[in-house]
C-alpha cells in the first residue's frame, strides 16, 4: 500500500508531457514483453511440430521396413506387393504424409512446389492433349496423369478423357 500511494503521489505531480512520456514507456515495455512471449510460444510450437513430423516420419520408416521384411520373408507375389504398396500410397495421400518413398532412392526424388507442378501438368496437357485423336490406351501422358489422379477436364471428350479441342 505504501508503494502504491507513493506511485500515485508521483503520478499526480507529473505534467501532461511527462505523464504521456511515462505512458509511452510503459506501453513500449509491455509490447516488448508481449513480443518476447509470442516469440517464445512460436518457437515452442515450431519445436513441437518438428518433433511430431520426426516421429511421424520415423513411424512410416518402421512401417515400411517391417512391411518390406515381412513381404520378403513370406514370399508374397509381386502383384500382391504392388497392391499393398499402392494401398500404402493411397493411405499416405489421405493422411497428407508426403515423405513416404518406399524402395526409392532419395536422389531420384525431387520436391516441387504445387504451383510449379500444376504448371508442368498444364503444359503437358496443352502440348500433348490439344486436338488429340488417339485412344487413351496408347497414350503415355494419359497413363501418367491417371497414375497421379490428375482431374480430367470438363467438357466434350474424344477417345481420351484428357483430349480437348484447341481454341
Amino acid at each position: 500500500m505504501d508503494l502504491e500511494k507513493q506511485v500515485q503521489g508521483i503520478l499526480s505531480k507529473l505534467n501532461f508531457i511527462e505523464s504521456h512520456a511515462l505512458n509511452n514507456y510503459i506501453r513500449t515495455k509491455t509490447m516488448l514483453e508481449i513480443s518476447r512471449a509470442q516469440e517464445l510460444l512460436q518457437n515452442e510450437a515450431d519445436e513441437k511440430e518438428k518433433k511430431l513430423k520426426e516421429i511421424n516420419r520415423y513411424t512410416w520408416d518402421i512401417i515400411s521396413e517391417t512391411l518390406s521384411v515381412a513381404l520378403m520373408e513370406n514370399r508374397i507375389s509381386k502383384e500382391r506387393i504392388k497392391k499393398i504398396y499402392s494401398r500404402m500410397a493411397e493411405l499416405t495421400r489421405k493422411t497428407n504424409q508426403r515423405d513416404l518413398y518406399i524402395n526409392e532412392d532419395l536422389k531420384d526424388v525431387k520436391v516441387v512446389k504445387k504451383e510449379e507442378l500444376y504448371n508442368l501438368i498444364e503444359l503437358a496437357i496443352d502440348t500433348s492433349c490439344r486436338d488429340c485423336k488417339r485412344h487413351s490406351k496408347h497414350c503415355r501422358v494419359y497413363k501418367l496423369l491417371k497414375q497421379y489422379d490428375v482431374p480430367k477436364p470438363t467438357g466434350e471428350h474424344c477417345k481420351c478423357k484428357y483430349a480437348y479441342g484447341g481454341e
